[in-house]
């Protein structure tokens, strides 16, 4: 008896790159020497002296970018609350010590699309460098 196999439409959850793919063998022995020389150096430290970094991106984005219009219409617009929130985004980078401890301050990266921020953000800045 063949078995039949079914196959159905998902949400793509994960992206890997073609050179990703092609070194995985390298990537997974990069990790490993890595783990091994964490081990061998990390002793010498106290837990609340090492600390890891991570980043996470946000990008604030339509909730749906579907919605009905009528058939034949050249362009479908959709109306935002703000055009600017769209077209921006920023990474936020928090600290945390081994033993658990969450660094009090928290590392946020703004991205401007031609580089240059606003002047209410610019002055916001100005303000926080001159505290």
């Amino acid at each position: 008896m063949a078995h039949i196999i079914q196959a159905t439409t998902r949400k793509v959850t994960n992206y890997i790159g073609r050179s990703e793919r092609d070194k995985a063998h390298e990537i997974a022995a990069s990790i490993a020497d890595f783990r091994q020389r964490y081990r061998k150096i990390s002793c010498l430290y106290s837990k609340e002296a090492i600390f890891n970094f991570d980043q996470t991106g946000f990008q604030y984005e339509p909730a749906d970018l579907r919605t009905l219009s009528l058939k034949g219409e050249r362009d479908t617009n959709l109306l935002l609350d703000s055009r600017t929130k769209h077209t921006h985004s920023y990474t936020v980078q928090p600290m945390v010590a081994r033993d658990g401890t969450l660094f009090p301050r928290v590392l946020i990266v703004l991205s401007e699309c031609n580089g240059v921020f606003g002047p209410k953000i610019a002055e916001h800045i100005a303000e926080l460098e001159r505290s």
